[in-house]
């Protein structure tokens, strides 16, 4: 699984009923809304990808509106665009019906940029005097859709999936902005919030222009959000900063018992430790460097790397209080001096 298929999945199971409502609000004519939720393990339907590279994203059982019956909706989230995708949705289907003997509802949730043309939403098999199979599933093309149609609509699934819609160029800042601006007021649980957050990030990344047409759009804004925001950043980089030197300390530690083999596992450990500290706190500089005033020049970088434990703790204190590359550089030669 992708980590883009693996960030939708995560989205859909824990916000299952804001993508319901917000992406499919058709299905609460006949689904039993807030009834028990079941997502199928995956230990379950194995067997209905057995023999390909693919595997089902999500299948979950749901009870119909004023039945004891059931039925299972299917989600297959598309990344990247391919050719056999409407013949591997009726293949699983198939199988699913076959399997569990329950009625399925298909959906195709496109979620790559290219192409932007409307993608099939069946497979048929036709002859000029028969029509053998007539299959149908829901398609949420979502490089079809304006993310201002959802702004009425506010929720963490909206939020996430607006970062993939249709967003023109010149659109990036103004969405990159409002999206943090609405995540903050949502006020989710952290780790809610990251899931989130990981849409912005990977969806929304900003050159060094739109990066200073993104600190307009927020400086525009009450002060009063822009304290908010400024807060929610600064909680953001540090839970980013813990993550990057857990990530750092496990690299470290595997790197330090490797040469440990060889020079002494207790010091290999050690030395493993505070490399990996290091570079985890120095590729989470970088990348919030780099995602606030767009790419550090060659000698910058040079300067970067160089730098201590010390030097990159000094340099996340001081990274709020930057304005732009120039700032940057400037730091970066005075404290090599």
């Amino acid at each position: 699984m992708s980590r883009d298929d693996h960030r939708v999945k995560l989205l859909i199971e824990i916000f299952f009923w804001e993508f319901i409502r917000s992406m499919l609000p058709g299905m609460l004519q006949f689904l039993e809304y807030g009834s028990p939720v079941e997502f199928i393990n995956k230990e379950l339907i194995s067997d209905i990808t057995s023999g390909s590279h693919h595997e089902i994203d999500l299948l979950i059982k749901l009870k119909f509106k004023g039945q004891d019956s059931f039925f299972l909706i299917h989600i297959e989230n598309q990344a990247t665009h391919q050719k056999e995708f409407a013949f591997r949705m009726f293949l699983y289907v198939t199988k699913l019906v076959a399997k569990f003997n329950l009625p399925v509802y298909p959906i195709a949730l496109l979620s790559y940029d290219t192409p932007r043309a409307e993608a099939p939403s069946g497979y048929d098999i036709e002859f000029p005097d028969l029509s053998v199979i007539q299959f149908k599933y829901k398609t949420i093309q979502l490089n079809k859709l304006s993310w201002r149609d959802y702004l009425e609509n506010v929720n963490p699934v909206t939020i996430a999936l607006m970062t993939k819609m249709n967003v023109a160029k010149q659109d990036r800042p103004k969405l990159r902005a409002l999206c943090i601006k609405l995540l903050v007021n949502l006020k989710l649980k952290p780790e809610h919030t990251n899931i989130v957050v990981s849409f912005i990030e990977a969806n929304l990344k900003l050159n060094a222009e739109e990066m200073k047409k993104y600190e307009h759009e927020i400086n525009i804004l009450p002060k009063e959000e822009q304290e908010d925001i400024m807060e929610f950043t600064s909680s953001w980089w540090q839970a980013g900063k813990k993550e990057g030197i857990q990530q750092g300390i496990l690299e470290g530690i595997q790197k330090g018992m490797q040469e440990g083999i060889q020079k002494g596992m207790q010091q290999g450990i050690q030395e493993g430790k505070q490399q990996g500290l290091e570079q985890g706190t120095r590729e989470l500089l970088l990348g919030q460097l780099e995602y606030r005033f767009g790419s550090l020049s060659q000698a910058d970088r040079k300067r970067l790397q160089k730098l201590t434990l010390e030097g990159l703790n000094a340099l996340g204190k001081q990274l709020f209080e930057m304005q732009s590359l120039k700032d940057v550089s400037k730091w970066l030669k005075e404290y090599s001096q």
